[in-house]
């Protein structure tokens, strides 16, 4: 699967990403991607506004572990 092999180019362990959870790889490297001039909380609302998915929007402190596991 295409997905599959641009996940496993872009992430550090085997075992990262992939568990059904609530940053996945595609949201995890569209969040990096986005200017950061603002905290990560601020941004991590408007993101999951955005998305009308604030009910399962993550911590800071879980995006930044999500973070340190994609090589972007």
């Amino acid at each position: 699967m295409k997905n599959s092999l641009i996940i496993d180019a872009f992430r550090f362990k085997d075992t990262d990403f992939t568990r059904n959870r609530k940053l996945p790889f595609w949201k995890t490297t569209v969040l990096i991607l986005r200017s950061w001039k603002t905290s990560i909380h601020s941004k991590l609302t408007k993101f999951f506004y955005d998305l009308n998915l604030l009910d399962v929007m993550p911590t800071a402190s879980a995006f930044c572990q999500a973070r340190k596991k994609n090589k972007t």
